[in-house]
């Protein structure tokens, strides 16, 4: 799955070809930043990466993906090790959260600062939340076990208000 969903970023990243290189590797810098400092908590990680993805969705589009999915797993990986499979499937997760908060902003004004762009990216930010933690809640689920609400309600219900925000 986690191969899959990087693939599609990969083609719409092809499709899309940023033009703005510097704004996306300033990015993936924030991005990556964001994820080395995240905040290690009972149930997994805590990073603020997710509003560089999101301003990433909004500023350049679905071809941003991809670019800053990688830059987060690249992080992780140097600083916490995490197994391949795990990296492989964050990968996946990481991007199809943010092709999903593109398309969402692709119907919303642009970069105009009015309150339907703010609206938007509040619901940009809900759509990111629901695709990122239905896929690690699949997965953990699966692992572990235990049932989808139990894993979700434990794991990722409080981080909801934080998505919100973050779009």
């Amino acid at each position: 799955a986690g191969i899959m969903l990087t693939a599609l970023g990969v083609a719409v990243t092809l499709a899309q070809q940023p033009a703005d290189m510097v704004a996306l590797l300033t990015l993936a810098a924030l991005v990556a930043g964001g994820q080395a400092l995240a905040f290690q908590a009972e149930a997994g990680a805590v990073s603020v990466g997710a509003v560089g993805a999101l301003a990433g969705a909004a500023l350049i589009g679905g071809g941003a993906a991809v670019v800053l999915a990688f830059a987060a797993v690249l992080a992780d990986v140097v600083i916490r090790r995490p197994p391949v499979y795990t990296s492989i499937y964050n990968l996946g997760v990481r991007t199809a959260s943010g092709l999903a908060a593109a398309f969402v902003l692709s119907f919303g004004p642009g970069s105009v600062p009015t309150v339907s762009a703010v609206a938007f990216g509040v619901a940009a930010g809900a759509v990111y939340y629901l695709v990122n933690t239905s896929l690690l809640t699949l997965a953990i689920a699966a692992e572990e076990g235990r049932g989808l609400l139990q894993v979700w309600r434990k794991s990722f219900a409080w981080l909801l208000p934080h998505y919100l925000a973050y779009g």
